[in-house]
């Protein structure tokens, strides 16, 4: 969706419906719907991707030695997912932070702007250095956590040839 829906497109429509068919506050948590609105289908996307190519004899085994399937999925599923679930994380962030015009349209108290607003709809030299900062730091922790993820994957696909 968000390939052939342009950006601005994507946020009038949102602020319509949040505005008027909905009737929501237009601040932080309205803007929050939006973005898991949007991150949603990619995260759902890579975790079930990894679900459907874990080997189904994993399940079968902890049933074998009396797990019951809430155990089964937080001690065997939720362990064998958690790199796709920190890539999923990674994507989700991502693709909520390039989203400038949802953040914007989104905020019309303005003091729920976003990081990325503050630096997009700043006139030069009125960004404060922390915002700058900000955004540093979190450019470094999600390219770290895609690290981890990697390593986490690769590490796992030795631990399965075993």
């Amino acid at each position: 969706m968000l390939i052939a829906l342009p950006h601005t497109a994507l946020a009038v429509a949102l602020f319509y419906l949040f505005a008027f068919v909905v009737r929501a506050n237009l601040d932080a948590t309205a803007q929050l719907a939006a973005h898991v609105t949007i991150a949603l289908p990619f995260v759902a996307l890579i975790v079930w991707t990894r679900i459907v190519l874990l080997d189904a004899s994993y399940e079968e085994q902890a049933a074998d030695l009396g797990s019951p399937p809430l155990s089964t999925v937080r001690r065997v599923l939720l362990p064998l997912c958690a790199p796709a679930i920190v890539v999923a994380a990674a994507v989700a962030f991502a693709l909520s932070f390039n989203e400038i015009p949802l953040s914007d349209l989104l905020c019309l108290p303005n003091d729920c702007r976003t990081i990325p607003v503050v630096l997009a709809t700043s006139r030069s030299g009125d960004v404060p250095p922390t915002a700058y900062a900000i955004s540093v730091i979190a450019t470094a922790i999600s390219l770290g956590a895609l690290a981890i993820a990697v390593v986490a994957v690769r590490v796992g696909q030795r631990v399965i040839r075993r």
